[in-house]
């Protein structure tokens, strides 16, 4: 929890889905998923960035750490103690729905991770937007880049980039970012919000040939040459 609240990466009000893994066998599974039907308010739960209790689940409205709700489902279907259930293995990230300023095709990317795979890939990421700036300023005229790319340059995630992007004000070149289509984030706004065009037309301006709404890839600045900008 400390990796994931550190690094920014699951929005408050993000909305998480039951999958019994680590600690149930089938039969318990299966009986899990009878329950569940019963009552689907129980499948799901609301994150908040707290280390200690993250998880609000719906059918109750309390929250929970992600092994101590695990726990309590297990024992409220099967009437005894679980041993030792990894409780982070049984939270997926439900992609169909969409935090607010997050570009849903990079969240789509968190389909099917659940909260110990996302800390796995996370480990040692944190919110310090400092390298960003920095990165973003490098990039020239006439050139777009991915939030994906730029994550895994600074050893982030393209989720909270592009949350950070959306939110920030101050970001350099940032209408240069695109989501991995190479399309501009529904996400995006300018600082000024009196702004009328379009990063899209600012990119055009540049240069930078769009098919439809889509960029030329050719003009794609990917990861090694983002780093190769970084250092100089």
């Amino acid at each position: 929890m400390h990796v994931l609240v550190g690094a920014g990466l699951l929005p408050d009000g993000t909305r998480l889905r039951l999958t019994p893994r680590h600690g149930a066998p089938e039969s318990i599974r299966n009986a899990i998923h009878a329950w569940v039907e019963e009552d689907i308010s129980r499948a799901t739960v609301t994150w908040t960035n707290s280390t200690a209790k993250p998880l609000i689940w719906d059918a109750d409205g309390a929250s929970y750490s992600p092994t101590g709700l695990a726990n309590h489902i297990f024992t409220s279907v099967t009437s005894r103690t679980a041993d030792g259930i990894q409780g982070t293995t049984w939270w997926d990230v439900d992609t169909d729905h969409v935090p607010a300023d997050v570009d849903p095709e990079e969240w789509s990317t968190l389909a099917g991770v659940d909260l110990s795979g996302l800390a796995r890939q996370l480990n040692g990421t944190r919110k310090d937007w400092t390298g960003l700036h920095t990165l973003l300023g490098t990039v020239p005229a006439g050139r777009w880049t991915t939030y994906g790319d730029v994550a895994a340059v600074i050893g982030s995630h393209a989720v909270p980039v592009g949350t950070h992007l959306a939110t920030c004000g101050q970001c350099p070149n940032a209408w240069r970012v695109l989501n991995a289509a190479g399309r501009v984030s529904k996400g995006f706004q300018w600082p000024d919000q009196t702004r009328t065009d379009t990063p899209a037309d600012v990119l055009i301006a540049e240069g930078i040939r769009f098919d439809g709404d889509a960029a030329d890839p050719e003009t794609r600045l990917r990861r090694d040459a983002l780093r190769q900008l970084l250092d100089g």
